[in-house]
């Protein structure tokens, strides 16, 4: 009886140690887990809403990507279609730019 007690122990331990390797030591940001499966107009979309309300996340386009960086130094880069590209208008009311 001791020993099929220290075998389902044993076994017990082994799942619990699987199942935080595999759902308990996530350190990826949610505003990163929202990218994963993001293509460029949705990764555009949620830059744009990020951007008014996250001051932890900051966003970027080159002629390539669209870059998010977290202070944390985590980063996450969307392709942008070969075929198209963003174009950016900053308002001129006194300075093009703060």
């Amino acid at each position: 009886m001791t020993r099929n007690v220290k075998l389902l122990s044993a076994g017990t331990l082994c799942l619990a140690i699987l199942l935080l390797v595999l759902f308990g030591f996530n350190d990826k940001s949610p505003y990163l887990q929202q990218l994963e499966r993001a293509g460029a107009k949705e990764a555009m979309s949620l830059a744009n809403t990020w951007r008014q309300e996250n001051k932890e996340l900051t966003s970027y386009v080159n002629s390539e990507n669209i870059m998010f960086e977290l202070t944390d130094g985590q980063t996450r880069k969307i392709a942008l279609p070969n075929d198209q590209m963003v174009v950016s208008v900053a308002p001129y009311v006194h300075k093009t730019h703060r």
